[in-house]
């Protein structure tokens, strides 16, 4: 019923029917009251009794005028009686004609015509009746005559009347009747209502117990949340002035209840340092209703106990609305001091841990140099003494000290790889290449140990366009690793290696590579943590194979940091299946750009370049000054950077060799101001030859000038690649100096590709090449046609690639031309060029054809 009477609003109506009912019961009441009151005054019984008497009225005229007769003769006192009683006629009839009593009645036709005729009469008669006595006495007869004809008529009067008012009688006791039932029926509906708005009203008393109960059991809860809560709460008005003060409080205060309730709050708990910002707040929200900190979750600020020291809190401030309508503050209050403290001490943790970090870089820094300069003399002596004269058990044995330093080595550029990718300092060059390339070389390196073990290697490539971008250096250090490791813990059995390719969300390709082994398995406890850093598996695999734990974990954060991951699934004694999953890069680098890190090509015998060897330290200076002359240089030495320039300044190299680390000027330095000057060496190559792996980045060394970057230990094979671009840079420019000569071919270059690459891939791969410079003319007729530019920008990419790639020079920038041409749509100019295109084509395969090449060309077959 309570939703009932909400929902249509009838709380209000009830009190306005109960008053409205209770108006018209009054109303009733009133009008019965007069009913009544005309009831017992009966003014129709006396109209009745005047009209009956108007007929008794006639007989008594009439007895009165027989009396006279009687008498013979005129008697005054007889005749006196009638005039007398002629007068009470004439008045009863004359008060029927003009009483109000008689309205009614007179309506009716047939009374008015018989009271006219009675009046008539009568009328007719007063001058007799006027008359004196004896005219009187004589006209007895006549007027017994007039007043015996008028009797019906007054008989009829009285008839009449006496209908009519059985008829008003009956009207009137019906009207009583129905106001008598009007007032039963309002007063019942009244006492409906008010047993209806008793039943409310007991209804609303009893949800008002039952509120008042509710609010009575909220109110305890409240008080005991309040009460037993582990934060400090605090009520105040709007003045400051506590109200409520919880046990928590107190503890954290240190503030009975009794002495917080009903003091300022200001002078209890707020430091004297922000009792002035404390009363501004306060009046700014006491005027505004806008505050800083109420409604705006938790805030740190300090607090004062009650012994005076300053403690942090962590506060959260509400507010409400009190019975006048006064805002009521509630605030909970926390010390956060231990908080404050574990995080001082995290804070320093954390400060020592970094410190901690700092020193373990900065170890593995001078690490890095301490063993990598030794290492270089070693490494650089093996190189040296493996170019002399040696019986086959002391070459067995210096092949040995040389594996070995090359493990060592390799373990070095791990460790440092490690916290190079840590720091975030991993540099990633993707450029585009063959895949079946790549992971032919890595078939190729790990062959030897695969037939060691007695495993077979297979290769599946599923790839549609076997062209990928990626980094292709840390992409061959990934599968190496993977590859490696398969080997390690395979006896006998099968190690295949799957590339494929699937389209992301994006609609850009991911590669997938997939190492999968027959070998003894990982242990389900062990998936989750052999990516970690420095881990090993169990005992047996330590003594069955060699390493140091960091492989896994360097290939995860390679992939992670080319966008990719690693997953593994294993089961022991059922073989692994590692997967590696990378997201296709945009090139940062050309094929002609990039430059084998770890080649090596001759030296053309009776070319003898001048090199400037800068290096502070003694052994690494004898030892690279023995590899250069081994390789028919003239060396000359400088002590460090000082003496590196002055000599520069002086006298013109063909190279200069350039240790970064070096006492008074480093290598950095004294490279940026040898470009910097105007002396004789300052457009040489300068090659940095350093021991930290980690130091400078490739954007400081090349701002200040440096050419390229050699990691120690100097080996004889970077070497001669060093070398050997240093003379493909002498003859550019020589060329650069000729405007007549046109370079088709760089000769140089093919020797370090047939030195590089196997004969087989080299045939096919040259092959392809010629086949793609013979057709280039129908392909470009075909991309303009159609005006397909974004096509022809890749083709020409290719081919600038493949051109590079051969040393075919002057093709590489005709190519590249059409590149430019395509991305800016210049399909027109494309179609113009093809014809000297096409003949420089031919042009450089006859050159090939002139080094010797041609037997490198594919050879058709019946079926082509």
């Amino acid at each position: 019923m309570k939703g009932w009477l909400k929902r249509w609003g009838l709380y209000r109506l009830i009190p306005a029917v109960i008053l409205l009912l209770a108006l018209l019961f009054s109303m009733l009441g009133a009008q019965m009251y007069r009913e009544v009151a005309a009831l017992r005054s009966a003014p129709q019984d006396n109209v009745q009794w005047t009209l009956a008497q108007v007929e008794i009225e006639l007989l008594t005229l009439l007895d009165t005028l027989r009396a006279a007769q009687d008498a013979g003769k005129a008697d005054p006192r007889r005749l006196a009686e009638l005039r007398k009683r002629f007068d009470i006629f004439y008045s009863r009839n004359r008060t029927i004609a003009r009483s109000q009593g008689f309205q009614d009645l007179r309506t009716i036709e047939q009374f008015s015509t018989a009271l006219g005729a009675v009046r008539q009469t009568l009328d007719d008669q007063l001058p007799l009746i006027d008359g004196d006595d004896p005219a009187l006495f004589t006209g007895l007869p006549d007027l017994e005559e007039q007043f015996q004809a008028i009797r019906p008529t007054t008989r009829q009067l009285s008839l009449i009347g006496i209908r009519k008012f059985a008829e008003l009688s009956d009207k009137r006791r019906h009207d009583f009747g129905l106001l008598v039932f009007q007032t039963a029926g309002v007063g019942l509906v009244l006492i409906v209502a008010l047993i209806f708005a008793l039943a409310v009203l007991y209804r609303q008393r009893q949800i008002a117990q039952a509120s008042s109960a509710k609010v009575r059991e909220s109110r305890s809860r409240f008080a005991n949340t309040v009460n037993v809560s582990l934060d400090a709460i605090i009520v105040a008005d709007g003045n400051g002035t506590i109200l409520d003060f919880n046990p928590a409080a107190e503890k954290t205060f240190g503030y009975s209840h009794a002495r917080a309730v009903g003091a300022d709050m200001a002078d209890l708990i707020v430091p004297p340092t922000l009792h002035a910002a404390h009363k501004e707040g306060m009046r700014r929200y006491l005027q505004s209703g806008k505050s800083k900190l109420v409604g705006k979750g938790r805030f740190e600020l300090d607090a004062m106990h009650a012994n005076g020291s300053i403690f942090p809190v962590e506060m959260s401030i509400g507010a409400t609305a009190g019975e006048n309508g006064e805002p009521i503050l509630i605030a909970y209050v926390r010390d956060i001091s231990k908080r404050k403290r574990i995080e001082v001490e995290l804070t320093n943790a954390r400060d020592k841990a970094l410190a901690a970090d700092k020193a373990k870089s900065q170890f593995l820094a001078v690490m890095s140099h301490e063993m990598r300069t030794p290492l270089n003399a070693v490494m650089a002596t093996l190189d040296l003494l493996d170019r002399t004269e040696l019986k086959p058990r002391q070459r067995d044995f210096l092949q040995t000290a040389i594996t070995s330093g090359e493990i060592l080595q390799h373990h070095i550029d791990d460790v440092l790889d490690l916290t190079r990718i840590e720091a975030g300092a991993i540099d990633l060059q993707a450029e585009r290449f063959d895949i079946r390339d790549l992971i032919a070389e890595v078939e190729r390196s790990t062959q030897l140990a695969a037939d060691k073990k007695g495993d077979a290697v297979s290769v599946q490539i599923d790839l549609d366009e076997t062209q990928i971008c990626l980094d292709r250096n840390r992409l061959r250090q990934i599968l190496l690793n993977l590859v490696s490791n398969a080997i390690k813990f395979t006896d006998d059995g099968t190690i295949d290696i799957i590339a494929a390719s699937h389209a992301d969300t994006d609609d850009r390709r991911v590669l997938t590579f997939e190492v999968k082994d027959t070998g003894i398995g990982i242990a389900p406890e062990d998936l989750g943590r052999i990516f970690g850093d420095f881990v090993t598996l169990d005992p047996s695999y330590q003594r069955k194979a060699e390493g140091y734990g960091l492989g896994l974990a360097i290939c995860r954060r390679i992939a992670a940091a080319m966008g990719g991951k690693i997953t593994v699934r294993s089961e022991r004694g059922v073989g692994s299946s590692f997967l590696v999953t990378l997201p296709e890069a945009e090139e940062t680098q050309t094929t002609e750009e990039r430059r084998p890190e770890s080649t090596s090509a001759a030296v053309p015998s009776g070319v003898s370049l001048r090199v400037l060897m800068v290096e502070d330290n003694e052994t690494n200076r004898f030892v690279a000054r023995a590899m250069l002359e081994e390789e028919g240089c003239t060396v000359v030495e400088a002590v460090d950077g000082e003496e590196g320039v002055a000599k520069a300044q002086e006298e013109r190299f063909d190279l200069i060799l350039m240790d970064i680390s070096m006492p008074r000027l480093d290598g950095i330095e004294a490279a940026r101001m040898i470009r910097s000057g105007s002396g004789a060496s300052k457009a040489v190559p300068i090659i940095c030859l350093t021991a930290h792996a980690m130091s400078e980045t490739r954007d400081a060394l090349h701002e200040a000038g440096v050419t390229d970057c050699l990691i120690k230990p100097l080996r004889r094979k970077n070497l001669q690649h060093v070398l050997s671009m240093v003379l493909k840079h002498d003859r550019a420019q020589e060329h650069d100096g000729d405007p007549e000569t046109d370079i088709l071919i760089d000769p140089v270059l093919l020797n370090e590709l047939a030195t590089l690459m196997p004969p087989e891939r080299l045939n096919r791969s040259f092959g392809r090449f010629i086949e793609e410079v013979g057709s280039l003319r129908a392909q470009f007729e075909t991309l303009c046609e159609s005006r397909d530019s974004q096509a022809a920008l890749k083709h020409a990419h290719h081919l600038t690639g493949s051109s590079g790639m051969f040393g075919a020079v002057a093709l590489t920038e005709a190519f590249r031309h059409f590149q430019d041409l395509a991305a800016a749509g210049d399909m027109a100019s494309i179609l113009e060029l093809l014809d000297d295109v096409d003949a420089l084509g031919q042009e450089t395969i006859a050159a090939f054809e002139t080094e010797g090449w041609a037997a490198r060309r594919p050879v058709p077959t019946e079926a082509s």
